[in-house]
């Protein structure tokens, strides 16, 4: 395995990358040879994109997750001790961020029964069929993960047992001998997340394909709109707190203000709350109907951006 690691060298993308903020849980809880979390690291620093790798305790609250873009769980076989960690995950999507969930070769483990939530939880019509057994190789790789950025088109040295899929509501992207082992959901409302599973970890530890990881990572990477790069904190004009807040915010300006407009962008760069005419220093944005997330917050004056910052609800 460790000559794998080799392949990567001098192997970066030639992307104009924005920035673009990788978490990934660990992999290594009991079994340390089990390094999905190292390789993830790998490639998604190649690529430009700013990685780090946390523990499985950090699932216990989503707000650890306010500056992540991409969640990487890279495990498909460590239980969560709670239905806590399933639903920071869920609230994760539901955000409208993007997650590639690990899954294993048994419908029982955790990678599988976690994406078979969210597919429920968005209302893709999809589920697990069957156990294949045996070395499934050539794996071959379909649609625009085999494509995008790199020409991919089948994982050739490693691929052990998996567990097929079927649906409608998913892009099918691996599949041997008539069976789908790699699933791809994403929601064309903009409304949720895109959400990535392949029903086996081995490929990964194994570093069979760093070319498909770039693939998957890139298209998490790129399923939020562009357009909310232009939405990062400018300068410090003013504060909000408390964030992450549950149903009202204050923003506190640092300076008295006539005539102010705060508007409330999604993670799309869709206005989803504007609130015109204010005077004061002192602000209160009321959640109202807004789901969980992140949201993008512009005051401007005179039609002019004073400063722009996240705000969290959850």
């Amino acid at each position: 395995m460790k000559t794998k690691f080799t392949l990567l060298i001098g192997l970066i993308c030639a992307l104009s990358v924005s920035a673009v903020n990788v978490t990934i849980i660990e992999s290594q809880t009991g079994n340390d040879w089990a390094v999905q979390d190292s390789n993830w690291h790998i490639v998604a620093t190649g690529m430009g994109y700013t990685a780090s790798v946390v523990s499985q305790s950090a699932l216990d609250e989503i707000s650890n997750f306010n500056s992540t873009d991409v969640l990487i769980v890279s495990s498909g076989t460590i239980s969560f001790p709670s239905s806590n960690r399933l639903q920071t995950i869920r609230q994760f999507v539901l955000s409208g961020r993007a997650v590639y969930i690990q899954s294993e070769y048994l419908d029982t483990y955790q990678g599988n029964i976690t994406f078979d939530s969210l597919m429920h939880t968005v209302g893709a019509n999809f589920s697990w069929t069957s156990l294949v057994s045996g070395l499934l190789v050539p794996m071959n790789v379909l649609g625009s993960l085999s494509s995008t950025p790199n020409e991919v088109s089948s994982i050739m040295d490693f691929f052990n047992y998996g567990y097929a899929g079927t649906g409608t509501g998913v892009e099918m992207f691996l599949e041997y001998n008539g069976n789908y082992f790699g699933f791809c959901y994403s929601d064309s409302t903009l409304s949720n997340g895109t959400i990535i599973t392949t029903s086996d970890e081995d490929w990964v530890w194994y570093f069979s394909s760093p070319e498909l990881m770039e693939n998957i990572l890139y298209k998490l990477a790129n399923s939020v709109n562009a357009s909310v790069q232009s939405f990062e904190k400018t300068d410090s004009s003013f504060t909000i707190y408390p964030n992450p807040c549950t149903t009202e915010a204050q923003i506190k300006m640092n300076r008295f203000c006539i005539n102010a407009t705060i508007e409330i962008y999604n993670l799309y760069g869709q206005l989803v709350k504007q609130i015109s005419s204010l005077s004061g220093q002192t602000f209160t944005v009321e959640r109202g109907n807004l789901a969980s997330g992140t949201y993008f917050v512009r005051v401007t004056q005179d039609n002019k951006i004073i400063s722009t910052d996240k705000l969290v609800f959850y």
